[in-house]
């Protein structure tokens, strides 16, 4: 990305605790995005998915997954410090992945705040900072999938101006859990 681009999204704020810095991701805060992303998971989604699953998450392999992901570059990815901690996280579709969808929708892929910092104001920091970077590279709207029955995340997001579109479809994560359903949320930029 360009330097001008990291200018953009930097935000700092007051929230309860240190201060909040949004930056982009780089190599070596793989393993913290890593932990976010198993200990989000297994907070969230617990009764949601198979205990199985959840107890198969593991900080080892996510973190080479994420290593390999941040060196191609190929998902754009904000982070949230509180002090020198990786809090949260947010990726970037620019444009959005589904066939179909018109070259001025973006879209965000994952967004995850570690249990011990959700309702400190992160995730709308990371959404603010998602959302002025797509606004600066011209997109007009953002889309979304979340898990059905994710009745936090139906929260937040309406909270922060996201709808319900109708969009479903089955899990993309696990698409033998054909149980499983993702409904899609989009919002104007």
């Amino acid at each position: 990305m360009a330097s001008g681009a990291h200018e953009r999204v930097s935000a700092e704020g007051d929230v309860p605790g240190a201060p909040v810095r949004v930056r982009w991701a780089q190599v070596r805060d793989a393993e913290a995005i890593a932990r976010v992303h198993v200990d989000s998971w297994r907070a969230t989604y617990r009764g949601l998915l198979p205990d199985e699953v959840l107890a198969e998450l593991d900080v080892p392999r996510r973190t080479r997954e994420w290593r390999e992901r941040l060196r191609e570059g190929s998902l754009p990815t904000l982070v949230a410090e509180r002090g020198e901690e990786v809090v949260g996280f947010c990726t970037l579709a620019l444009p959005a992945r589904d066939a179909g969808e018109p070259d001025t929708v973006a879209e965000i892929p994952a967004l995850y705040v570690h249990p011990r910092h959700v309702r400190a104001g992160i995730g709308s920091r990371l959404l603010e900072a998602a959302f002025a970077e797509m606004r600066a590279r011209g997109f007009r709207e953002a889309m979304l999938w979340m898990l059905a029955g994710n009745e936090g995340a139906t929260r937040f997001y309406a909270r922060t101006g996201w709808r319900d579109d109708g969009g479903r479809r089955g899990s993309q994560y696990f698409p033998h859990l054909r149980q499983l359903r993702e409904v899609r949320y989009r919002r104007a930029l």
